[in-house]
């Protein structure tokens, strides 16, 4: 092709040669001027080549695309009118041996199997895809190579006024991609006007499964409340049928953390709780192993004897949840009346065992065996087995490490206090500098001002004594050290707030005087800083971060191991005995 024909099919420029064989060039990729002009849109251009020469219409490019396909996909709608009005005027082109015969001179196919309706409904284009549909409702029943109609097209997008066009008409194609149908499309995208037309017209599309086991219902739940809502109203035996890896509805909302989906099914199913898959897990096997699911389904009345239940591996919920290292669900569980924290897996193990195997070292893992080994939870396996060689407590700090935190800690209280001592002497306002008042604050008789300076010594009280304390402890043992780790932790937070609330105040009392709503404005997200990590935590997870620092969870039990008894775990001495 011609640099400038390409160039002025790029631009519109209508100012161009009008030879037949000139305008039937071509690029690399087989793409004519037409093709071009249509990727921008350009109405004029086209209308003046296909004048010259008709037969641009007719030109497919390497992917089999005609101009059409190419004017569709960019949802281009004046020159769709245009293309599509110049194909009907023209006899329908010869039948072609490979591609086989076609629907209509709008119904040709490009390699992928799609008609220009196809790639207005795959690019969401809906006013070209209404027009496709009136000049050729035939289009209806073509499905491209995907096995996907325009009504499960249409169904995805979301276009409920295409849905209606093709169920008002004869034929139609009802096929999805991987045996999916056009309710499984409208559960996907989550259009509940698309889900009520089409149970409407076909109420068997209801439990029909696509190559998955899948019906609407299983993806509905991991979108939309509504059609769960309704699709269980029509059928609630939807909430029983399982897929092919024998998960149900609920053990896939479960999975997913969506916690209403969850009250929902169950609400109106609540049998379904009891259900299992494939490795014998139910819901609370799931929930054990997710953030936020299993206190919402320990609330439901159903959820009793059920907690104990084993799976194929002979795991509990319990084991499930200390094995993976959701440790927060195992304090849930083990605050549970009836559970039982002495069963085996198929491998004898109990939780303890779990517990006490597990490589990491954690916060909740600490917690955890604290307490399995307080309610006297059994080992699996006789305890003089632990006792052949030597065991060290996995969870015992060094004394070095201990001390490298107690440094950081000091650290970081002198820094708050430094700070808090230097903006005690430079207030906000600054001091009077003539008069009988000269070296008073300028805004003493402000009551911001004056929360300003009880913000700030408090700040400086609080972090003085973390420092000192810290410092003081240092000289101590490990269990003095331990013991003021969680008053100075207190301490330091207490500190964070009062600079918090500091900057506040000493922004507010400068700032109210010229812009009241910017002051007020600063002084709410300031205070609301220290609270926005346990806000955003919650929210994200489910969970609640704690507000008193579990200094022993992370640094062990310092009393000493003829004194722990069952807590101790140091039994090698008494092996060798």
């Amino acid at each position: 092709m011609d640099a400038l024909l390409y160039k002025a099919a790029v631009a519109g420029d209508i100012n161009i040669p009008r030879d037949r064989t000139y305008l039937l060039a071509k690029t690399t990729e087989n793409n004519t001027a037409l093709h071009i002009s249509a990727r921008f849109g350009h109405v004029r251009f086209a209308e003046i080549i296909i004048s010259a020469c008709p037969d641009l219409l007719d030109e497919t490019n390497d992917e089999k695309n005609t101009p059409l396909h190419v004017a569709a996909r960019g949802g281009f709608l004046p020159l769709v009118k245009l293309l599509s009005c110049r194909y009907l005027w023209r006899q329908a082109p010869a039948d072609d041996v490979e591609q086989g015969p076609s629907v209509s001179p709008l119904g040709r196919t490009n390699n992928g199997g799609n008609t220009a309706l196809h790639e207005a409904l795959k690019n969401r284009h809906q006013s070209v895809a209404d027009h496709l549909l009136n000049a050729d409702p035939l289009l209806s029943s073509v499905d491209n190579t995907d096995r996907e109609s325009p009504l499960y097209l249409a169904a995805l997008a979301g276009f409920p006024g295409i849905v209606r066009s093709i169920l008002r008409q004869e034929p139609f194609s009802l096929h999805g991609p991987e045996w999916k149908t056009p309710l499984h499309a409208a559960s996907i995208g989550g259009h509940t006007n698309i889900v009520n037309l089409l149970l409407e017209k076909f109420p068997h599309l209801i439990k029909d499964m696509d190559l998955y086991g899948s019906t609407a219902l299983h993806y509905a739940v991991t979108r939309n409340e509504e059609i769960t809502r309704i699709l269980l109203f029509k059928d609630p035996t939807l909430a029983y049928m399982t897929d092919c890896q024998q998960l149900t509805p609920l053990a896939i909302a479960t999975r997913c953390g969506k916690r209403e989906m969850v009250s929902i099914i169950l609400g109106q199913c609540p049998g379904c709780i009891e259900q299992h898959n494939y490795l014998g897990w139910t819901a609370f096997h799931i929930a054990a192993t997710r953030h936020s699911m299993l206190e919402r389904l320990l609330k439901r009345p159903e959820s009793k004897g059920l907690i104990n239940q084993a799976d194929e591996e002979g795991n509990t919920p319990l084991h499930l949840a200390i094995r993976d290292g959701y440790y927060t669900n195992a304090e849930i569980l083990m605050g549970i009346e009836g559970i039982d924290l002495n069963a085996k897996n198929n491998a004898g193990d109990t939780a303890r065992d779990l517990c006490e195997k597990a490589k990491d070292v954690s916060f909740g893992k600490r917690g955890i065996w604290e307490t399995l080994c307080s309610r006297k939870a059994a080992r699996g396996k006789d305890d003089r087995a632990y006792a052949e060689e030597p065991l060290v407590d996995q969870f015992t700090t060094e004394a070095g490490d201990l001390k490298a935190f107690a440094n950081t800690l000091s650290v970081v209280a002198t820094l708050l206090a430094t700070v808090s001592c230097a903006a005690a002497f430079t207030v906000p306002g600054g001091y009077k500098s003539d008069g009988p008042q000269e070296g008073l604050a300028v805004l003493a008789r402000k009551a911001a001002f004056k929360a300003f300076m009880v913000s700030d010594t408090l700040t400086m009280c609080s972090s003085l004594s973390a420092s000192v304390a810290v410092n003081w402890a240092m000289w101590g043992d490990r269990a003095l050290l331990m013991d003021v780790f969680d008053w100075c932790c207190s301490l330091v937070y207490i500190s964070l707030l009062g600079v918090s609330i500091s900057f506040a105040t000493g922004t507010f009392v400068v700032l109210s005087r010229v812009d009241l709503s910017l002051a007020i404005a600063v002084c709410i997200i300031a205070c609301m800083a220290p609270l926005a990590p346990f806000y955003f935590f919650n929210l994200a997870t489910g969970r609640r971060l704690p507000f008193k620092f579990p200094t022993k969870r992370v640094f062990g039990p310092y009393k000493s191991s003829q004194h722990q008894g069952e807590a101790g775990l140091v039994q090698a001495s008494q092996s060798q005995i």
